[in-house]
């Protein structure tokens, strides 16, 4: 049963598990994403994201990195920006991009540092959006939780996040009392948004960062080096 505020636990097997490549689950009491860390897309996982998703996959990414890959803002109602940019695909390396091998490509592509705006294609298959600067302390988004959790997995602070669809009625996403019999098939971690608010606001009160700096942060557990790869499901 998935619990609204799990414990410190919690939070360490979902950061074990995405530095291992897997997908982890975080809800907010009303319904729920699978996370997954840039750094660690593989194609097999973005199959599983699109096989239990909504088939809509996110790249989050912090504000000024999304800028420096040239990905401006698509603009909202009342001629306000939002936090969503331009969807991608990457400029080389896949036919039509829509494939779970062609986007984990392009997410992949995203997660290099040494990447700039010259390696995408505009538009593509891939929404991508930025976060608030102070992660989930500036504002408790989807987006903003998925790359607080990259970080604390010692991933970099770039994420993929899709909405779950729920295994009762497809026609809907996921409400978090549905998901426990995925969770036990699939053996994945979940964290709540309110409880990874809670952690990232204790340590930045250690650090006196009032929510900034969060590279400086220390993850719950660290993945162990030399790790494999287990398929997502």
């Amino acid at each position: 049963m998935l619990e609204l505020f799990p414990s410190r636990q919690a939070l360490a097997e979902v950061t074990d598990e995405l530095g291992r490549g897997r997908p982890a689950i975080v809800h907010n009491g009303r319904e729920a994403v699978f996370v997954l860390p840039l750094a660690e897309v593989s194609t097999a996982a973005v199959a599983f994201l699109v096989r239990h998703g909504s088939g809509l996959l996110v790249a989050a990414l912090p504000r000024r990195r999304c800028d420096d890959l040239g990905l401006p803002r698509m603009w909202g109602a009342f001629e306000q920006p939002s936090d969503y940019c331009v969807t991608v695909d990457a400029a080389e390396g896949v036919t039509t991009g829509i494939s779970a091998a062609d986007r984990a490509t392009t997410l992949s592509r995203l997660a290099d540092p040494s990447a700039g705006p010259a390696d995408f294609q505009r538009p593509g298959h891939v929404l991508t959006r930025a976060t608030h600067p102070d992660g989930v302390t500036g504002h408790a988004g989807f987006a903003e939780a998925a790359v607080d959790l990259a970080e604390l997995a010692h991933c970099g602070p770039a994420a993929a996040y899709t909405h779950v669809v729920s295994p009762v009625d497809p026609t809907r996403l996921a409400r978090p009392g549905e998901l426990d019999p995925l969770r036990g098939k699939c053996a994945l971690p979940a964290v709540s948004l309110a409880m990874l608010r809670g952690f990232r606001t204790q340590l930045a009160a250690v650090s006196g960062s009032r929510g900034t700096g969060r590279r400086r942060t220390a993850a719950p557990a660290a993945p162990r080096p030399g790790r494999r790869r287990r398929p997502a499901g």
